[in-house]
């Protein structure tokens, strides 16, 4: 028997992220072939718009979005397009926080759109940063952070995720990038797709966690009884 008293999120059969009812096992698909039982610690995302980029909890520079432009890794028409405007300067979506000592894990879903653009994630101490090739599914720079992940979610989307303690400062911030900085000229219309944000206050990415109702959501633990001996 499972219990968590909360819905949750696993890959499915068919390789979609998709939400579990409160208590029922989530047998994971992400690996392929057979599934795993998936049993996570409490986690909780602090992003209070997970999925809608356009709303004011997302700070944009010189950037605009347009939403539900795509189908995202659940197979709903819900993607948004992250799209630079045409000034020489950097190119950002931000998310403002409150840290403490602890690490955080920030992670997002990217895919290519137009331009060939590139990501950069970083927390606002901008020494902190990597740097996602999506169009290659690859990781081509980190520095000074404390672990940075690119997941392959098929479809050509991606899970990107870095990883920081200590001095990583109140945000964290997507950069589209030109290849070779993500300070350059921009044509007005390239960018990115991005769905599904997550901020966790965890030394690792969980599996998303959906928070679209302006608060943060928590994930609670799975609990697993009766599998035979405690070994």
């Amino acid at each position: 028997t499972v219990a968590r008293n909360s819905v949750a999120t696993r890959v499915n059969q068919s390789g979609l992220v998709e939400e579990v009812a409160a208590n029922v096992p989530r047998l994971d698909y992400s690996a392929g072939g057979c599934p795993v039982l998936l049993t996570e610690i409490e986690s909780q995302n602090k992003i209070t718009y997970s999925e809608d980029f356009s709303d004011s909890s997302w700070l944009k520079f010189r950037t605009s979005i347009s939403t539900n432009t795509a189908i995202a890794p659940n197979g709903d028409m819900i993607a948004d397009s992250l799209i630079e405007d045409s000034t020489i300067n950097s190119h950002v979506l931000r998310f403002d926080f409150t840290p403490n000592s602890n690490s955080y894990t920030f992670s997002v879903f990217v895919k290519s759109l137009s331009g060939n653009r590139k990501l950069t994630l970083n927390s606002s101490q901008t020494v902190n940063y990597a740097v996602f090739d999506i169009d290659n599914g690859i990781i081509e720079i980190t520095d000074n952070l404390d672990d940075a992940n690119i997941e392959n979610y098929g479809n050509g989307w991606y899970r990107c995720s870095v990883t920081k303690a200590n001095n990583l400062g109140t945000s964290f911030d997507l950069r589209l990038n030109n290849g070779s900085s993500d300070t350059y000229l921009g044509d007005g219309t390239s960018g990115l797709l991005i769905w599904g944000a997550q901020l966790e206050e965890q030394p690792a990415a969980t599996s998303y966690i959906k928070s679209n109702s302006g608060s943060a959501t928590t994930r609670e633990a799975d609990l697993v009884n009766g599998a035979g001996s405690a070994a």
